[in-house]
């Protein structure tokens, strides 16, 4: 599988990338798998939409409610449907034990803190702030890929 295209696209296909931990530690794609298969049942997503937005780098086509579900379950948007980038950089450090790794991913979301403030109409569902928050990791994808 290809490395990460974006940090959205990091939490929806870490289940399929080549993201790796310490030996005998759960890896992240394992633990995230429960979390892409609920939110797809949930919201009528395929394994080929997810990898036909992973393979063109955007998550455009895939539905904004899958998004946010998978970002409210990886713990960056809350209930609120508001970013919480405390929650889910906590999370993600369960199973990201690399430092250099780890800081790549938090500079990234701490560049994209900026969505809480864009104007949403959807409130607490959090879709529409899962698609601005899928689309700024996306414009720094490269400051993510390993």
């Amino acid at each position: 599988m290809s490395k990460f295209t974006c940090f959205l696209l990091c939490i929806v296909a870490m289940s399929l990338s080549s993201v790796h931990v310490a030996r005998g530690e759960k890896s992240l794609r394992d633990a995230l798998r429960p979390v892409i298969v609920a939110c797809s049942q949930e919201h009528g997503v395929t394994d080929a939409e997810i990898q036909a937005a992973k393979d063109a780098g955007s998550p455009e086509t895939i539905k904004p409610c899958f998004i946010a579900c998978v970002f409210k379950k990886a713990g960056f948007i809350n209930d609120k449907g508001e970013l919480d980038l405390e929650t889910g950089l906590k999370n993600l450090r369960q199973f990201v034990k690399n430092e250099e790794q780890y800081n790549k991913y938090e500079n990234v979301a701490k560049e994209c803190v900026s969505v809480k403030d864009k104007p949403v109409t959807d409130g607490k569902a959090g879709c529409e702030r899962g698609a601005l928050l899928a689309a700024c990791f996306l414009d720094h994808r490269a400051s993510i890929i390993i």
